[in-house]
């Protein structure tokens, strides 16, 4: 099995996909320089490029130049498959919207979307709020474990806000604790003070399992 190392070097990072001290994910380490290379300065790392689809386009700070704040995923920035993936195929209730992070649309159904840090409750999407925040410098901390819930049925479409220590808004507006609120197209959501996202209409003739 492959070593792993800490990209910050940290010393023992841990046995997980994580620095157990910083929170990156770790990295195969580099075989032993023992060629005709070793002594000389390291190469340095080609740059971070745009996950989406013929773009390729080095990112910056704020994200790729022509498609905002997109953050691949790990193993798309190893080249790995899944550079393609643009949210998560539910069971629909009452199709036609979802709820748009800054990087990714997440389609709504019967299965609810956790909004929130903890991998356990939210699952994918707190794992991408995470390494956005790693990647654009944002800081997502004051979103609670499972911070609110948002999900469609028959009757339209609905989030219910679940944190005790900080707010969740619909358009400025903080929602008592666990009501439902119905959503609306063109809705912006708030989750704490930094986490923004809004409620979009899903093309026409999206279906769950499509991408």
């Amino acid at each position: 099995m492959a070593t792993l190392i800490c990209p910050r070097g940290h010393d023992d990072p841990g046995d997980g996909s994580l620095c157990v001290h910083c929170g990156e994910y770790l990295r195969k380490a580099p075989p032993p320089d023992t060629g005709a290379s070793a002594g000389r300065p390291a190469a340095s790392p080609a740059p971070e490029t745009c996950a989406e689809p013929g773009c390729g386009l080095e990112l910056d700070e704020s994200g790729c130049p022509l498609h905002g704040a997109t953050v691949p995923l790990p193993h798309e920035r190893e080249g790995g498959a899944g550079a393609s993936w643009t949210g998560t195929s539910r069971d629909f209730g009452a199709p036609g919207l979802a709820v748009v992070f800054p990087w990714a649309s997440y389609p709504l159904g019967v299965e609810p979307l956790v909004v929130g840090r903890s991998v356990g409750a939210a699952g994918e999407l707190a794992e991408r709020m995470l390494e956005h925040g790693r990647w654009t410098g944002r800081d997502y901390g004051n979103v609670s474990r499972s911070h609110a819930v948002v999900w469609s049925d028959a009757e339209g479409t609905w989030i219910r806000h679940l944190s005790t220590t900080n707010d969740t808004l619909v358009n400025g507006h903080a929602l008592p604790h666990d009501e439902p609120r119905r959503l609306r197209a063109g809705d912006v959501l708030t989750f704490a003070k930094g986490l923004r996202a809004h409620v979009a209409a899903q093309p026409e003739g999206h279906t769950a399992g499509s991408s």
